[in-house]
């Protein structure tokens, strides 16, 4: 697969799973379910579309700026699968620290249900990314 469609691919999947997590926790966190209304659902349902866009940017540029580094500068000495396997954890454990004294330093509940969609979302795009595809 060409990697900007490879790229382009993980990003959408990426952008679908960020934006229905984080507003899944966002409603259920901060919404008050006694005035819910069509109004309130249609207003919801409009803010998720317009989400969408700066998600997709943002997490594109992070696939584009972490992930495909790594995968073209060792794609030639080391296979798809070696790659994920040797620098996955470093990445995950770096990503982890990251969002874990962002947390704790902004201990606030909408900043800490943003750092566990971002790293949920950079987990699964790397999973995504290097997932092995077999073509028959």
């Amino acid at each position: 697969m060409d990697s900007v469609q490879l790229t382009f691919k993980t990003s959408y999947k990426s952008t679908l799973f960020c934006a229905i997590f984080i507003w899944s926790l966002n409603i259920f966190c901060f919404a008050n379910f006694n005035d819910i209304n069509i109004r309130s659902i249609s207003l919801v349902l409009l803010l998720f579309i317009l989400s969408a866009i700066p998600i997709f940017i943002v997490i594109y540029l992070m696939v584009l700026l972490t992930i495909t580094p790594i995968y073209f500068y060792k794609k030639n000495k080391l296979g798809k699968e070696a790659i994920f396997k040797k620098y996955f954890p470093y990445y995950a454990i770096t990503f982890f620290g990251t969002c874990l004294y962002l947390g704790i330093r902004y201990w606030e509940l909408f900043i800490i249900n943003f750092l566990i969609t971002a790293f949920l979302t950079a987990m699964q795009s790397w999973i995504w990314f290097f997932k092995k595809r077999d073509i028959k």
